[in-house]
């Protein structure tokens, strides 16, 4: 909780939970039965608040002392919608309110961009239900996404840059979200990506850290040339 520290005042007395994957296992160990669950926004009627079922995908990594799921699923319902894609403008405005009331709409955005940008496969935007945080706001109370491992981030040029992690439909598919999202990434291709002085001095600050690693800039120039044709072609989808 350092970076929350540094952040927020008194980050401690709000929850942070971990997005990771969840292990069931059989009672027959001779056919070694398991499997294997992400982390989602699926809300499961049968389970409803049960801290048992939720503690695999989302563990509570402040104050879990308290052993309290409630506010991470009253917010995971209300994203969830159901799982219903609202029908009309109404229906559409009574989610949005709903949402924006308990989550932080335009960081997300930043966040997915980024994610998105990066082919960041392995988290929660695209295709991979663990591998970061969610972070309730003492300022506020509403949700928001903090980075966790980046480690295979920028490998194909052609990863989608949004995915349907079960239950993300009802908020990925909405107008709304998506203006927050192609608009960073806009920013990202036009500023901070193929063509800025700022992100090659960055990667030169990195490497100048330590003598035990070199960083191949003409990899990284490469990579953000051949990954704006599925940026542009996201965003002119939405």
């Amino acid at each position: 909780t350092d970076m929350l520290d540094r952040t927020y005042e008194n980050s401690g007395s709000s929850e942070l939970h971990e997005i990771d994957d969840a292990w069931y296992f059989g009672d027959d160990l001779a056919s070694e039965n398991r499997s294997q669950v992400n982390g989602d926004w699926v809300f499961d009627a049968r389970f409803r608040e049960n801290p048992v079922y939720w503690h695999g995908s989302w563990p509570i990594r402040t104050q879990s002392d308290r052993y309290d799921f409630s506010g991470l699923t009253s917010w995971i319902r209300t994203m969830y919608n159901n799982g219903v894609t609202p029908a009309n403008a109404a229906a559409d405005e009574t989610f949005r309110a709903s949402v924006e009331k308990i989550f932080d709409v335009d960081k997300f955005g930043r966040y997915a961009a980024v994610k998105g940008w990066a082919g960041a496969w392995d988290n929660f935007t695209i295709d991979r239900g663990k591998n970061g945080f969610v972070y309730r706001r003492p300022t506020d109370g509403r949700w928001e996404f903090q980075f966790w491992d980046g480690d295979l981030d920028f490998q194909s040029t052609t990863q989608s840059v949004l995915g349907g992690i079960p239950g993300t439909a009802p908020f990925f598919g909405r107008p709304w979200f998506r203006r927050a999202l192609n608009y960073y990434l806009q920013e990202i291709r036009d500023k901070w990506s193929l063509n800025s002085p700022r992100m090659y001095a960055w990667l030169q600050a990195m490497e100048d850290q330590s003598p035990s690693y070199s960083i191949d800039q003409n990899y990284f120039k490469s990579w953000f040339a051949n990954r704006r044709p599925t940026i542009d072609g996201f965003i002119g989808t939405g």
